[in-house]
C-alpha cells in the first residue's frame, strides 16, 4: 500500500464532465465539552465510473487531475 489518505464520503452532485462533489463528515468528540460535533467537507474528485448522488465513494488523494480536482 501507499501512503496516501483515502477518505470515505458521498456524492452530492455529479453535473459536471469527469468530476463529482463529494461530501466527508467527520464526527468527533470535543475535547474540553465532550459534546459530539459533526464536520462535514466537500471536495471536488475525478470521476471515471460515472457515480450517481447518493452513491458511497472513496476517494484517494493524488495529484490534480484538472484545476479544480484534486482527488480520484
Amino acid at each position: 500500500m501507499n501512503d496516501r489518505r483515502r477518505m470515505i464520503g458521498v456524492v452530492t452532485s455529479n453535473k459536471m464532465m469527469k468530476t463529482v462533489v463529494v461530501e466527508l463528515t467527520r464526527t468527533y468528540r470535543h475535547p474540553l465539552y465532550r459534546k459530539v460535533v459533526h464536520l462535514s467537507k466537500r471536495v471536488k474528485a475525478h470521476d471515471e465510473l460515472n457515480c450517481q448522488p447518493g452513491d458511497k465513494v472513496q476517494i484517494v488523494e493524488t495529484r490534480r487531475f484538472h484545476t479544480i480536482s484534486d482527488g480520484r
